[in-house]
């Protein structure tokens, strides 16, 4: 209960009598979902369908939570909500991860966004024993980015081109999970501890050699398709055709030629010889042009 033992309201001043209604944090319900969608609809452009707050609920009921107002008929609505799941990747060790937070604008400043988050935290640590807690965030949402870095301790590990639908970029965030572990009296042993932080090194290693060999093979790639595209052009050779009958064509026209003036030297000797023979008589006209 956000109100505090006094029953009054941290920011406004407000008893829970006055205000006719308390705000109190849960995990969620089945019965939830929909005002969990309607407060995501509300406060976020990144929108979800209900069957995907069904899959978190029942593959993860555990790390969800919401907030709720109770006015004094009893009747429930939801005006904040965290929606966390467990991210089993085999190339990292598995961890929390935040999928989606909200609080309703007239709620908010009076720390239930730190509060919800906190109670996921504690949960994944609870049931998962996760060593960490990632979430992405717009790098435009300075709102967010304060409660994240200022209140929950969270840090940047990289940015994410284009993240988001509308094209804009991410933050990825994560925050250690070993101080809550041990305030909660979880103990883990050193090779796990040691084992986050050794995959995540070597998780975005390898990711920046792979961007690298994209990258090379692109330019590889661009280079071979501008020399191919040189070799296509079109050869202006005459008497022969240009691609690769051209040079068989210049060939055989060369050969041609050669033929042809064999045959005509064969022919002037022939004529020659034939003259010798007649008599000198003809000797004038044998001179010819």
């Amino acid at each position: 209960d956000i109100w505090g033992q006094e029953g009054r309201c941290p920011v406004y001043g407000l008893s829970c009598r006055a205000a006719n209604m308390s705000v109190s944090i849960r995990r969620a319900t089945v019965d939830d979902l929909p005002g969990m969608q309607h407060c995501n609809l509300l406060c976020l452009p990144e929108n979800y369908l209900l069957k995907y707050y069904f899959y978190h609920l029942l593959s993860w009921p555990e790390l969800s939570y919401v907030a709720v107002v109770t006015d004094r008929r009893g009747e429930e609505k939801v005006v904040g909500y965290v929606l966390a799941k467990l991210e089993d990747d085999p190339a990292e060790e598995p961890h929390a991860h935040i999928t989606s937070l909200a609080v309703r604008r007239s709620f908010r400043r009076l720390g239930l966004a730190a509060k919800l988050m906190e109670q996921a935290q504690r949960a994944t640590v609870e049931n998962f024993q996760s060593l960490y807690c990632s979430l992405h965030v717009r790098c435009g949402n300075r709102v967010a980015l304060h409660l994240y870095q200022q209140t929950l301790e969270f840090t940047v590990d990289e940015v994410e081109s284009k993240y988001y639908a509308d094209g804009e970029d991410a933050y990825a965030m994560s925050k250690n999970l070993l101080d809550l572990a041990r305030e909660m009296g979880y103990t883990y042993s050193p090779s796990k501890q040691s084992k986050r932080n050794s995959k995540s090194k070597a998780l975005r290693a390898a990711q920046a050699a792979q961007a690298e060999a994209e990258a090379a093979a692109a330019a590889a790639a661009a280079k071979s398709g501008d020399k191919k595209g040189e070799d296509k052009e079109p050869l202006a050779i005459e008497g022969g055709a240009a691609g690769p009958g051209g040079a068989a064509g210049a060939t055989a026209t060369a050969g041609a030629e050669a033929a042809t003036d064999s045959e005509g030297s064969k022919k002037s000797k022939n004529k020659k010889k034939k003259r010798k023979g007649g008599g000198g008589g003809g000797g004038g006209g044998g001179a010819e042009p």
